[in-house]
Formats: C-alpha cells, structure tokens, sequence
C-alpha cells in the first residue's frame, strides 16, 4: 500500500453554486464507487482510493481540492511513476485532473524500502569497510542477510537480522539491525578481501594471514575454508601450492578449540578443510626414483 498527496482539479462548473467542501465530497465519492474493484487500466492487480484531506480552494476558472491517493500494490510491488501516471489517466475519465506530488514521494508503504548498513573497519582502513545491503521487506518481517564477504560462507551463524516494523497506519519502518555477527575483525575482513586476488595468489596470502593461530576466532575459520575451497582447483597437482596449503590447514586447526568447534557446527567448516586436504594429498606430484 502507497500513500501520496495529491490535488484534484474540478472545473468550476461543477459545483453550481453549491457548498464547495460538500460538493467536493460527493465528487471524490463518486471516483470512488465507480474505481471500486476495478484495476488500474493497464494493469491486474493495482487498485485506488483518493479522500479529501483539506478545504478547497476556489480559483476561479477550477477549484482544487487537497488529497490523499492511496493505492493498493500487487505482492512485492512498487509504486512506480509510471503507475501513478496511470492512475492520473484513470482520473480524466472522470473529466477532472489528478496531480500526484512528487514532493515527499511515498508517505505510506507496506514495505520497508531498501536501505544499508555500513560496518567501518576496527582500524579505520576505509578499504576494509563492509555494507550491508537490505532488500525491501514487508511489514513484520524479519529479513536475514549473510554477512558481507567476497566469498560465500555457507554459515549459519554469519547473519545479520532485521525487522521490518510499523503499521498500516503509520507506516513501514526499518528497526534497529542485528549486525554483531558481521562485525569482522580486521584479519577476517583481509580474508574476505582475497577474492581480488587470483586464486594462485590466494594460496600463499592464505597461510600468511592464518599464521597468528591464537587470534583466529570462528569466523576467520569460518572465512578461511571457504578461501582454501577456492584454491583447491588451482593448487592440484602443484607440491609447492599443496605445501603452502598444507601449511595453512595446521594454522588453522592449531586454534582455539572452542572457535573450531563453534565454525565447524555453523559452517561444517573442517569438515571442508579435511576434504580439501585429502584431495590435494591425493594429487601430491612423487618423484620418481
């Protein structure tokens, strides 16, 4: 549901003399019993309403009369301009121009319009900012988002919540995020920042940011098998990858035992790890004596 002002514009032919606010009434009841169950032409599932909200005010030649437009949207719809054109045309059947205001745009919307979060780095590095990019949500929805990473997580800890709030009245309006899951250390944010590298460079920027093995928390676990899946292909077959990535694996599960537990129940997380290492030992290049 979308609300807009609006100014109905009669000739003053209309009124005859009559009381203007009454006579204005019964014209807006008319567009009303006659657009009632009746689609916006041009579409399926678009329907309005206009009510006066103001006095009208003679100008001699027309009488403008303040008002409210509201219209009914299909499910996951919005209120485009081209819509709102269309129901100004709806109106000039009637003989009367409708100006839908552009000032203020929606002032009711039963969805939470897009919006983001942002997440400044812990070291101010602008470089390692994260967004959070919320899509437009129905009222008393909940919408979840995976935390911000050039690679995919696959956690089901890593999420950011969002409850899309207000009422038919008032209108829709975001609450407060739940964004304490994404906001990444500075090593986890440099994880997630490999993506820009080539998978081949990824190996060894891999090992040398796993290497502090005591600051690895669960999601730089969490982060760090999905970085090493990424460079499984490039790695098979090449001993000095494989090496470096071997290297990487004992980084990562000489951390803290309650982090590696906590990564592999949200993420399966070892279980990665231990499938990439099997395969890269399995391609492991033997001399031959």
């Amino acid at each position: 549901i979308a609300e807009y002002l609006a100014r109905l514009i009669i000739p003053i032919t209309q009124f005859q003399g009559n009381n203007l606010i009454s006579a204005a009434d019964t014209i807006v009841e008319n567009i009303n019993f006659e657009v009632a169950g009746r689609a916006v032409q041009g579409g399926d599932d678009e329907f309005y309403v206009i009510e006066r909200r103001g006095n009208p005010v003679n100008n001699t030649n027309n009488v403008t009369v303040p008002i409210i437009v509201t219209i009914q949207i299909e499910e996951g719809g919005l209120a485009s301009e081209a819509l709102r054109q269309r129901v100004e045309e709806d109106v000039k059947t009637f003989g009367f121009e409708l100006q839908i205001s552009d000032e203020g745009g929606i002032i009711r919307f039963n969805y939470c319009p897009p919006e983001t979060t942002d997440l400044p780095s812990p070291d101010g590095d602008p470089s390692l900012d994260l967004q959070i990019n919320w899509n437009d949500t129905q009222i008393g929805i909940v919408a979840s988002v995976s935390c911000p990473c050039n690679f995919s997580l696959g956690s089901t800890a890593l999420i950011a919540t969002r409850e899309c709030g207000g009422d038919f009245v008032t209108g829709a309006v975001w609450l407060e995020p739940n964004t304490a899951a994404c906001e990444f250390s500075v090593t986890a944010r440099m994880l997630c920042r490999l993506a820009d590298l080539t998978p081949a460079e990824r190996v060894n920027s891999l090992a040398e940011l796993t290497r502090d093995s005591i600051n690895l928390g669960p999601t730089e676990v969490t982060i760090g098998a999905s970085v090493i899946e990424s460079t499984e292909e490039i790695s098979m077959g090449n001993n000095t990858r494989i090496n470096t990535s071997l290297t990487t694996l004992d980084n990562v599960l000489r951390a803290n035992r309650s982090s590696l537990l906590e990564s592999q129940r949200a993420s399966r997380s070892q279980g990665r790890f231990m499938n990439v290492f099997a395969n890269l030992t399995a391609s492991y290049q033997v001399a031959s004596e």
